[in-house]
């Protein structure tokens, strides 16, 4: 069989002018590619690589977000027998640096626009791996690459046996599962899967999910390759968006998981409820009629197909289960759709079903050439009808993953056992109905390994116990539950109720180094020890059987205390954003307004996830008929913080863009010293100065200690949003330009006034300390690179009785292994009896202000381990310089 390379270049330089993919600009506007100039710009792209010495065997890594470009290099280093590693653009930086130690690249290509590019960057050279960066956001991505060069031929001698991609299944746990696919697998499926879809030519797709992605690459890639469809690639995935991009590329096919089709329904069906009531029921009867007869669909609901572009023939759903609701729907309005089954070991599909047999309880039947069969327990093969496992044998099967201590169980008599339960009938049509994997699949269709998780909370020491498992919700969804034990001796002096409040609060954090689609969308904490075997593996479906018990007692008890009061902590139905908010989650979640608190957490209580989040911000954007910008998921953990985010997004676009740029975006010492915060700095610097030391009566002990400027990073006590004030008027003017203060986006930055003040004031920086982590220390680093010098506040948050709490180990990032900046730790004594937590306006009392000696962490190793104790050592001394 040919290779991947081979057979799609072959066919692009074939097609000449034709039009083969499009990508979506952030203007909205689209670069368009033909099949010519994507051949080209793949083997002239082959060439530049062949020069940094990329050879047979060599792995090339892309993370990227998706784009021509993506698919030109992968084939251009196919070309010269190198095995590609996709690395989804969400993945966290933990696992994107676990994927790079496992796959070890001859070369890495980045993208400059994600979040984790610098932090990737900056660990791939100080392992000594070598990379290139890009921006598929130009005009010509691959330019600077290109041009000058001489394309290089097609290397005929590669075999289609040889792998041509590594997937990692698996990538923050210590040996992730690396899965080789083969040239022949993928082409042996993809045109499989054309016999029994009859996609041609004539058919034009959109691209929204990741390429790195399995059923994205094989199903939205490869699969039209082969036939010439053309694939546009679009930016958003907000509801009006996405019907926009699937009318301007006149999209007949739209390949998607189905959570993206429920969002799509929900977001029709709104359109539809707001009809009047008559309207509405004989629309109902309609689609009734459509079901039964599908080719009356589109000339009953012309008004919906158009604004579905007009063209659409079927939507393919694939990675999870489709909901029987979301076929009904799409089938009353005329449109199938089609379902397929299988996984990353089988590239990714084993059986697909067509428009002449689509339906809602199905996947259809296994591809041509693939021998699928039911099996028992004993591995006897069962009649049709009868639910077994489901196993499979093919040219697609993977032969192994790369770690061979990961094959244990997984071959048996030359079939690959896929864990999942199903069954045939005499048909030969496939039904899953099971699953015997310890696996979640998300309604997005992403795998979620409980290891994972349960691996990432363990290792902090705190917990005896944690199992993580699949709660079906009132949809029929998964939803991630994680299932804690304690340490009780690590919470001393606690009772229950805190100890489950703080436990919930750090496993949570904890996850927050994991994708976020990774997050648990529920923690449970438990003091008993969770049930086992004999071998002493958790029983997990005991403990789901504790969990439903546990929710049926409180269903009962909060039907007999009745609705709850309105009060503080609940949202404003008055104020038109939360009222809108407050739809949107009762539309999506199908948790009553009433219900909802300001601190529901959006994972944990709410059950949302990247894109039922980005489906909740459009319902907000519809109904205030504007765009809202700038908002990311990973960045919002509460429904009061996403509050904050929308208002402030709402008003950052109602200023100038010019301004933020500015104002917002330059945090270096240079940039401080220059106009125009040099006078207005200074100023207020000494205006504060004289305000502390006249109404607070302001002492300041230990700045001998801040001797040569810095690099520093400060670490105070936090009980008062005067500390931020205290400390700005409290160090030497000579340093005014040189510290920045690392304050909290949620909080200074959710108001453009708060914004400007935290900035003219204290020259803050704004972190997103319950979100884009990474991100934001990248921008610390920047400034400690530049001369500069951060306040941070380790305790995270503020004080609520004044005491010092403990330290979170995150500041340790800055200061492990680094020989240049070393800490200060800081006591601010005063401030939380003028101005506590809660406390509107300053009142009376005096300050003190104790800077101790610098500390060096040179020889701390940037390991957990490393950072706590950087955390524990930080919190002792400004506890002794509290005692003073």
């Amino acid at each position: 069989m040919p290779t991947l390379h081979g057979k799609l270049l072959s066919l692009f330089q074939s097609r000449g002018d034709a039009y083969a993919f499009g990508l979506q600009t952030e203007t909205g506007s689209y670069r368009r590619i033909t099949a010519q100039s994507y051949a080209e710009t793949t083997l002239l792209f082959s060439a530049y690589l062949k020069e940094r010495g990329v050879k047979k065997g060599d792995r090339i890594l892309i993370l990227s977000e998706n784009g021509p470009e993506w698919t030109m290099a992968a084939l251009a280093a196919m070309n010269l027998g190198a095995v590609v590693v996709p690395v989804a653009a969400i993945a966290s930086l933990l696992e994107i640096t676990n994927t790079i130690r496992g796959a070890k690249p001859r070369l890495s290509i980045l993208s400059r626009r994600l979040p984790t590019y610098r932090a990737t960057g900056e660990f791939l050279s100080a392992e000594g791996f070598e990379s290139l960066s890009w921006d598929l956001q130009q005009p010509l991505p691959l330019g600077e690459f290109t041009t000058g060069r001489e394309p290089i031929g097609l290397d005929k001698k590669i075999s289609g046996a040889e792998d041509a991609l590594l997937i990692y299944t698996s990538g923050t746990t210590g040996s992730p599962k690396g899965v080789p696919i083969t040239h022949e697998a993928t082409l042996f499926v993809a045109e499989g899967a054309l016999k029994v879809i009859e996609a041609s030519a004539k058919d034009r797709l959109v691209g929204v999910l990741p390429l790195s992605h399995m059923l994205e690459f094989t199903a939205g890639f490869v699969t039209p390759s082969l036939v010439g469809a053309p694939v546009t690639y679009i930016k958003s995935l907000k509801a009006e968006d996405l019907l926009a991009a699937l009318k301007d590329a006149r999209a007949t096919i739209f390949v998607g998981v189905p959570l993206l089709f429920e969002v799509l329904a929900r977001n029709l069906q709104g359109k539809l409820n707001g009809l009047p009531g008559p309207i509405v029921k004989a629309l109902l009867k309609m689609m009734a009629a459509v079901r039964a007869n599908p080719s009356l669909g589109r000339a009953l609901f012309y008004p919906v197909h158009r604004a579905l572009g007009g063209h659409l023939r079927f939507l393919l759903a694939g990675g999870s289960k489709l909901q029987p609701a979301t076929f009904d729907f799409f089938a009353g309005l005329g449109i199938p759709v089609l379902q397929g089954y299988g996984l990353t070991e089988t590239a990714p599909v084993l059986a697909v079903s067509g428009l002449h047999n689509a339906g809602a309880d199905h996947v259809g039947e296994p591809l041509p050439g693939i021998d699928l069969g039911i099996f028992s327990e004993e591995g006897k093969r069962l009649l049709n009808g009868e639910e077994g496992e489901i196993w499979a044998k093919g040219i697609n099967i993977f032969r192994g993953y790369l770690d061979p201590s990961h094959n244990e169980g997984v071959f048996q008599n030359g079939y690959f056992r896929t864990g999942d339960l199903g069954r045939l009938d005499e048909k030969n049509i496939l039904r899953i109905t099971g699953r015997k994997r310890d696996i979640i699949v998300t309604p997005a269709g992403k795998n979620i390994y409980p290891e994972e998780i349960e691996s990432t909370v363990m290792k902090s020491g705190r917990f005896l116990e944690a199992a993580v498992l699949g709660m079906q919700d009132e949809a029929g969804h998964e939803k991630i539950t994680l299932v804690l034990v304690p340490d009780r001796a690590k919470f001393k002096g606690l009772g229950p109720e805190e100890i489950r409040r703080r436990a919930a609060d750090e496993a949570g954090e904890l996850c927050r180094a994991l994708a976020d689609y990774k997050w648990p969308q529920r923690i449970e904490v438990h003091f008993e020890e969770l049930p086992k075997t004999s071998t002493r593996k958790i029983k997990k479906h005991e403990v789901r059987k504790l969990l439903l018990a546990g929710d049926a007692a409180q269903v009962i008890a909060r039907a007999a205390a009745g609705p709850a009061a309105e009060g503080e902590g609940r949202l404003n139905l008055k104020d038109e954003l939360e009222r809108s908010i407050a739809e949107g989650i009762e539309a999506i979640c199908r948790i009553k307004p009433a219900e909802i608190n300001l601190s529901d957490s959006l994972t944990k209580d709410l059950g949302l996830d990247s894109l039922t989040f980005v489906e909740l911000v459009s319902h907000v954007e519809q109904k205030f008929q504007t765009k809202v910008e700038g908002i990311d998921f990973s960045a919002i953990q509460t429904v009061q913080d996403l509050i904050g985010a929308l208002e402030f997004a709402r008003n950052a676009k109602r200023g100038s863009a010019l301004f933020s740029k500015v104002f917002f975006t330059d945090f270096s010492p240079q940039a401080n010293a220059a106009l125009p915060w040099r006078l207005p700095r200074r100023a207020t610097n000494a205006a504060l100065r004289a305000y502390l030391k006249i109404r607070h009566e302001m002492e300041v002990e230990g700045l001998e200690n801040l001797k040569g400027g810095g690099p520093f990073v400060f670490t105070p006590n936090h009980s008062s949003h005067m500390d931020l004030i205290s400390l700005a008027g409290s160090i030497p003017s000579s340093m005014v330009h040189k510290v920045f203060a690392v304050a909290a986006k949620d909080y200074f930055f959710n108001r453009t006034w708060k914004a400007l003040g935290a900035r003219a004031l204290v020259n803050a920086i704004p972190f997103d300390r319950k979100g884009r982590v990474q991100e934001s220390m990248a921008r610390c680093r920047e400034a400690l690179a530049s001369g500069g010098s951060l306040v941070i506040f380790p305790e995270g948050t503020r004080s609520p009785k004044g005491n010092l709490l403990d330290f979170k180990p995150g500041v340790g990032q800055l200061l492990a292994g680094s020989p240049n900046v070393r800490a200060i730790p800081v006591f601010i004594d005063g401030a939380y009896r003028i101005m506590p937590k809660g406390s509107r306006r300053p009142g009376a009392g005096k300050l003190r202000i104790r800077f101790g000696e610098p500390i060096s962490f040179l020889d701390m190793p940037a390991t957990p381990e490393g950072l706590r104790q950087i955390a524990e050592r930080l919190h002792a001394a400004v506890k002794a310089l509290s005692l003073r």
